[in-house]
């Protein structure tokens, strides 16, 4: 079951999986038709035979039914927006347990931000009331509570090859999830961790709908970070529950929980500005886990800003470091070669300069910038018999491809090699 259909993304790789039925309640009758909008995101699901769409208040649906559920995902909209308090609180969280199968598990989407600290812990303390058996798990700006009347029990063996589905795992790689380990220190802490985190906080009820009222205050605001500062301290490994996990995917995952403790530093640093500091948390990303996908477009989006900075500022000492730091990254990157050539080129180091040159010409022979940024290297340091091979080799080219100067400059310089 599903609460609230929104854009469909959600129902949608719902279908993903070996299931017979996906019901979604959700209040607003047009909203199913605005989400065949979103059908390339949401892997056509209007048009799936597994949905079953139920155009009711998700609360009022579960009154009505005695049907019951293997997953329960309440997915509604932002906990600022009016109304939105009675999906968390106390009552639907008893509801939804109420509605649930034997081991059947209830998803609670939570956002970290435009909600102040003491609302989201509202939301945990609410929630951990009602499940005896209760986490938290977080992946970028957004947590999801995870209950059951049954305790949490992951075979890891089971879950890897769940995962293996080409149609999950393509779905997952799309938010960086895809690995078993990636997935797995999403989780932060059980229901002991969440009721340490929320001693002092409030209840959300139908009764008391503090949650009504207090969230507005946080709109528009930034909270993210005032969140995560309380969270990251209180992580904790998921190994306890974990069945059927062999040594060598034990120490895998110890790697990935530490490099996802300095990924959760990051964040937080980038929340406050803090750019050294955050590429230094992504630095020490890479060092556990080196195909992380974010810490390195992080890295290497931080690297050629500050490259192509010093190149303008005519600091090629600097602009250099930067490219090595690239090139560490992405050793067969075209550009990454042309330009710390240049770099090397305008601080005077020609051999540095044609060694760069020539390696961007290796992995792109036809790229006239390359070609002709050789040639003038092979110039300035006086080897005219190469330079004359460049020049050629640039005449050579399609001529559509290569800007008028490139051409009349080469054959300018073959000429005046004639005369000589």
């Amino acid at each position: 079951l599903v609460i609230g259909l929104g854009t469909g993304v959600t129902t949608g790789s719902t279908t993903l999986y070996p299931l017979e039925q996906v019901t979604v309640a959700e209040i607003s009758a047009a909203v199913p038709r605005a989400s065949r909008q979103f059908s390339e995101e949401n892997h056509q699901v209007m048009d799936n035979p597994k949905l079953k769409v139920v155009i009711d208040d998700g609360r009022n649906f579960l009154l009505a039914s005695q049907k019951k559920y293997d997953v329960i995902t309440s997915d509604p909209i932002h906990p600022w927006v009016a109304g939105a308090s009675s999906l968390y609180s106390k009552e639907h969280y008893e509801l939804c347990k109420k509605h649930l199968k034997p081991k059947g598990v209830m998803c609670q989407w939570v956002p970290l931000y435009q909600l102040s600290n003491s609302d989201y812990f509202m939301i945990l303390k609410t929630f951990a009331d009602v499940f005896p058996y209760c986490s938290v798990w977080i992946t970028g700006y957004d947590s999801f509570l995870i209950g059951s009347n049954s305790p949490l029990s992951i075979d890891y063996q089971v879950l890897r090859d769940k995962l293996s589905r080409p149609a999950v795992n393509n779905d997952l790689a799309k938010i960086n999830l895809s690995d078993i380990n990636e997935l797995l220190t999403c989780y932060l802490t059980d229901r002991s961790g969440i009721q340490e985190l929320t001693r002092s906080a409030k209840i959300n009820s139908d009764n008391n709908p503090y949650l009504e009222f207090t969230a507005p205050k946080s709109m528009h605001q930034r909270t993210v970070d005032q969140n995560l500062v309380k969270l990251i301290p209180a992580r904790t490994k998921i190994l306890p529950y974990l069945t059927n996990i062999s040594p060598r995917d034990t120490a895998a995952y110890e790697r990935y929980f530490q490099a996802k403790y300095y990924d959760l530093q990051a964040e937080y640093f980038f929340i406050l500005k803090r750019k050294s500091q955050e590429m230094a948390a992504y630095k020490k990303v890479l060092d556990l886990i080196p195909d992380n996908k974010t810490a390195r477009s992080m890295l290497i989006n931080h690297y050629s800003e500050k490259a192509s900075y010093f190149i303008r500022q005519r600091n090629y000492s600097n602009a250099i470091l930067y490219y090595k730091k690239l090139l560490k990254l992405d050793p067969d990157n075209v550009e990454y070669h042309l330009n710390s050539g240049v770099a090397f080129f305008l601080r005077g180091f020609i051999n540095e300069a044609i060694a760069n040159f020539k390696r961007a010409v290796e992995l792109k022979p036809d790229y006239g910038k390359a070609v002709y940024n050789l040639g003038l290297a092979y110039e300035k340091k006086g080897a005219t018999a190469q330079a004359a091979a460049q020049w050629q080799a640039l005449l050579a080219l399609p001529g559509a491809n290569l800007p008028q100067a490139y051409i009349s400059y080469a054959k300018n310089a073959l000429a005046k090699d004639v005369k000589r």
